[in-house]
């Protein structure tokens, strides 16, 4: 992939090819630049970034450098708690002072608790690293996560090439900002998926029209 950290899975190769057919052929593009890093994703040897959810922090996890020491209000008053971009920024120039990994520590809460909580990351840490999220400081990095800029769209994923329509990361919905929100993600695949589908291939056909009256006038 681009980056050197990506929550994409190993082997998957995620290089904007969508965008790039869409700018080859002068199709509009918008917040290019908008580049999500999640800051907090597992960071194993020769293992895929796996996603810590900021849920963790949610329920009180804390980032702490390799001396121990918690470090998260030094960049923002609401500490772990303030936004993705911050937090993944702190978290890089820190492990950048350093030299070594920031850690996502909750091992002061109810073992129990946590293991129902988080059964899902509880496992994924006991079978790809012998880990327990109640007993182990977890290592972690920033990885790019998502795309918030790409192929201008409108509410019908029309784009601005007649006949190009464009859904999912590939597309620039403006939905995001410049920080996409938690589950966004689902907003655009699922909800503008569906929407696409149906405007180009419904039981209207609206866009099949469209395009054909397009085509026509255009000779």
């Amino acid at each position: 992939g681009i980056y050197q950290h990506s929550t994409n899975p190993l082997g998957f190769n995620a290089l904007g090819s969508s965008v790039a057919l869409a700018r080859r052929n002068q199709v509009q593009t918008q917040d290019l630049e908008y580049v999500q890093f999640h800051p907090t994703a597992l960071n194993l040897p020769n293992e895929a970034k796996f996603l810590l959810t900021e849920a963790l922090r949610g329920e009180g996890a804390r980032l702490r450098n390799c001396d121990g020491v918690t470090f998260a209000k030094s960049f923002h008053p609401k500490g772990e708690l303030a936004p993705r971009d911050i937090v993944a920024r702190g978290v890089f120039q820190e492990s950048q002072r350093t030299g070594q990994n920031v850690t996502l520590d909750i091992t002061h809460r109810d073992a129990d608790w946590l293991h129902q909580r988080f059964p899902t990351i509880q496992a994924h840490l006991q079978d790809r690293a012998g880990l327990d999220i109640a007993k182990d400081r977890l290592p972690i990095t920033p990885a790019a996560h998502y795309t918030c800029g790409g192929i201008t769209t409108d509410l019908n994923g029309k784009t601005s090439l007649p006949g190009l329509y464009a859904a999912g990361e590939a597309a620039r919905t403006g939905l995001h900002g410049g920080n996409r929100l938690a589950s966004t993600s689902l907003l655009e695949g699922l909800v503008f998926g569906a929407s696409v589908a149906d405007y180009c291939g419904g039981k209207d056909g609206v866009a099949l029209h469209e395009e054909a009256k397009i085509l026509v006038e255009n000779g």
